[in-house]
């Protein structure tokens, strides 16, 4: 009885053992041309996306029961890898930025970028999209008549919202950046902010994210 309970406790951890293998290369993810799988046309590290406010729309930043409206917010993100069927892509930020922007109290608002940090991308499986997470964006934020300064930031890999893939691809920002510093105390400045908005991608177009 004692063999057979080490037998089935064996086939049990190996079924386990296989099940998280499986899930781990279930992330791995490639940036396409094209929505065959596998992919036929892999966008190399290096590649360069750009993109801006949807038009119509504002990049919004939360802060302190304020919020700070951002028509001319625009971003792009460069790519490290390639991805693969092992790993995710992997991005940094090489340029962010917010204009012409107003602020609900009637302030003028203060919205500065002082690191840009990095992006990952994990293919949802099923879809031509992907989620994002970030890390090591910190922005200084200012919504308050009081002129107090504040620095948020991701200090590790938050959920930074989604790449809806396509003919015109969309990454729709939705990132929490905690309080880390500022001549502002914490109670003033709030535990965190929140940056929301929809940026439609000028290029590459088309681009699908897909499992390798």
């Amino acid at each position: 009885m004692n063999q057979l309970k080490t037998i089935v406790f064996a086939a049990t951890l190996a079924a386990i053992l296989l099940a998280l293998t499986g899930a781990g290369t279930a992330s791995a993810t490639v940036l396409c041309k094209t929505t065959t799988t596998p992919c036929e046309g892999v966008y190399q590290a290096g590649t360069v996306a750009e993109a801006v406010a949807r038009p119509g729309t504002s990049a919004k930043i939360t802060y302190a029961s304020t919020t700070t409206s951002c028509k001319g917010s625009t971003l792009a993100l460069k790519t490290t890898n390639s991805g693969s069927s092992v790993e995710t892509v992997l991005a940094t930020f090489s340029s962010l930025t917010f204009s012409e922007c107003t602020c609900s109290t009637g302030a003028t608002p203060i919205v500065k970028v002082l690191e840009t940090g990095s992006v990952e991308i994990h293919y949802l499986s099923g879809t031509d999209n992907g989620t994002l997470t970030s890390r090591g964006l910190k922005l200084t934020v200012n919504c308050s008549s009081a002129g107090s300064t504040c620095v948020f930031s991701t200090p590790e890999w938050l959920d930074a919202g989604e790449l809806k893939g396509g003919p015109e691809p969309v990454l729709a920002v939705n990132l929490s950046l905690v309080w880390t510093e500022g001549d502002g105390s914490f109670g003033l400045c709030g535990e965190k902010i929140i940056w929301e908005g929809e940026y439609l991608a000028s290029k590459p177009s088309p681009l699908y994210v897909r499992a390798s």
